[in-house]
């Protein structure tokens, strides 16, 4: 659980713009075995208009894409930002671009050792892959 909070008798800076809510992170709890694993959305999960989320074409032209596997690619997370970018008071809806993020990191499972079984594992690389969305 990740909580935050602020109080109000504090005095900000004048140069620190102030708290607002600007988007909404979802993080999907780590597969237990291979098979929950399965489940999360990969790369060739198709997104609207049946397209993949990640195609591979468009996966391959990042220079660092050899150092993450493309196949143990999963949806670890979301992110829904409903005016991307923006900071301070937003005057206008029509002036936003909203915006869904996934976070695609490698899944593997390894051997948990003393016979505990499998376990799957979240290697420390992402990829994320902004969408345009609209409010409705």
């Amino acid at each position: 659980m990740i909580a935050a909070c602020t109080s109000s008798g504090t005095q900000r800076p004048a140069d620190v713009p102030p708290l607002q809510m600007n988007d909404l992170s979802v993080l999907f709890p780590l597969a237990t075995s291979a098979g929950d694993s399965a489940t999360y959305p990969s790369p060739t999960s198709p997104g609207a208009g049946g397209a993949a989320l990640l195609p591979e074409a468009l996966y391959a032209s990042d220079p660092l894409a050899d150092e993450i596997p493309y196949d143990g690619l999963r949806v670890v997370a979301s992110r829904l930002d409903p005016c991307f970018g923006h900071i301070g008071e937003i005057e206008s809806s029509a002036s936003c671009d909203d915006q869904i993020r996934l976070v695609f990191q490698p899944l593997q499972l390894v051997d948990a050792g003393l016979g505990a079984g499998s376990a799957v594992v979240a290697t420390d690389a992402a990829i994320h892959v902004s969408y345009s969305i609209t409010r409705q």
